[in-house]
């Protein structure tokens, strides 16, 4: 829920409803049923978010997502190895999943990746992971530091 209320703050300040949609995928369905609630824990709701508890509605000794942030993100369950990859996407984040995959691997999923993109699309990786092969043509750095790319 944390890039849909960074982007509604964003929109808000450009006076913008502009409408998004997020998909949020796991192989693990306990995950996205947790994310389907919605519900943290005092102890989650910890450092940087407590600035957005505008967003959130206090609950059962903790925290909900508002409705108004909870349905711009659809949760599914989606293995990047094997199921197919959706389209029209404006920007994906895979951040620290593909250290965990061989190099052949990795090469196929940020191809995937790139297909999966529209035009001018992001990608951001993680921190640690850096693109390789065929993907080091495909994409152009925004930010290096941060690990943001742009499909060319």
């Amino acid at each position: 829920y944390s890039i849909a209320i960074l982007i509604r703050e964003y929109l808000k300040k450009k006076n913008n409803n502009f409408f998004i949609r997020i998909i949020a995928t796991d192989i693990d369905e306990e995950m996205l049923e947790k994310g389907r609630k919605g519900w943290y824990s005092d102890e989650e709701m910890k450092g940087e978010i407590k600035k957005y508890l505008n967003y959130f509605e206090k609950e059962n000794g903790g925290y909900r997502v508002k409705p108004e942030i909870r349905n711009l993100v659809i949760f599914k369950k989606h293995d990047l190895l094997s199921d197919k990859m959706p389209s029209c996407i404006d920007m994906i984040f895979c951040r620290n999943v593909a250290i965990y995959f061989t190099r052949e691997t990795k090469e196929k999923l940020y191809l995937d990746f790139y297909n999966a993109l529209n035009k001018g699309g992001y990608f951001v990786t993680g921190k640690t992971e850096m693109l390789i092969g065929e993907a080091r043509q495909l994409f152009v750095p925004v930010n290096n530091s941060e690990r943001i790319y742009l499909k060319l």
